[in-house]
């Protein structure tokens, strides 16, 4: 596959189920079930981002990025005595509990904050300028079938939505045991990916290893 993109790794699904009349749309939906999968389950290098936000007295929230997932850190910056500070995370009931009206606090350097509704809350109103580093997770990217849609997932671990594909035509065709056989591949090289590329779990639990690892049909 010289050129990586969502429509060659469906041209390949479906060379590899010898059916070129098999439905690209119901091929883009099992590689978009498998990429979700995959990348929602655990915490990638690939799948985390930084923004820096310059923040003016009385700021009280804070848009965030639109392919914003979760907030994994948060550093303060003073402006003027470029003093750092890393505000605590609350979830948002308990954060509105502590802080119902966040806006009406004593203006200062912001201790806590919660993440709700698309923004970014502060426990109260900013006492001067700051700038806010948000280290951030990414959501796992829509695909599109074309040329020019790249999947999130490195080329070297295409495979990982290519077997996730025939596992998907095969439960399609009613194959079980074939699409288990794929599924069981997919494991593995998600593992692999994982301990190439991974960070931090994002839910209990792990990707299952199996001695399949390099099995074709």
């Amino acid at each position: 596959m010289a050129d990586y993109s969502t429509a060659n790794v469906i041209d390949s699904i479906i060379d590899d189920a010898k059916d070129p009349t098999f439905s690209r749309d119901r091929v883009l939906r099992y590689i978009q079930d498998k990429s979700d999968e995959v990348l929602g389950h655990h915490r990638f290098k690939f799948t985390e981002d930084i923004f820096d936000e310059e923040m003016s007295a009385d700021t009280v929230t804070l848009d965030y990025e639109s392919d914003h997932q979760d907030i994994i850190d948060i550093t303060l910056t003073d402006a003027t005595t470029n003093s750092t500070s890393h505000p605590l995370y609350l979830a948002p009931d308990l954060f509105f509990e502590q802080y119902p009206m966040p806006d009406t606090s004593r203006p200062g350097r912001p201790t806590s904050y919660t993440d709700y509704a698309g923004e970014i809350y502060w426990n109260c109103p900013t006492d001067r300028e700051y700038i806010a580093r948000v280290r951030h997770g990414i959501a796992p990217k829509r695909l599109e079938d074309s040329t020019e849609d790249k999947p999130q997932l490195p080329v070297e671990f295409k495979n990982i939505l290519i077997k996730g594909g025939l596992a998907g035509v095969e439960r399609y065709r009613q194959n079980f045991d074939i699409a288990a056989v794929y599924d069981r591949q997919c494991e593995d090289l998600s593992e692999d990916l994982l301990g190439r590329y991974g960070l931090r779990k994002r839910a209990p639990g792990k990707v299952r290893s199996s001695r399949m690892r390099g099995a074709e049909i």
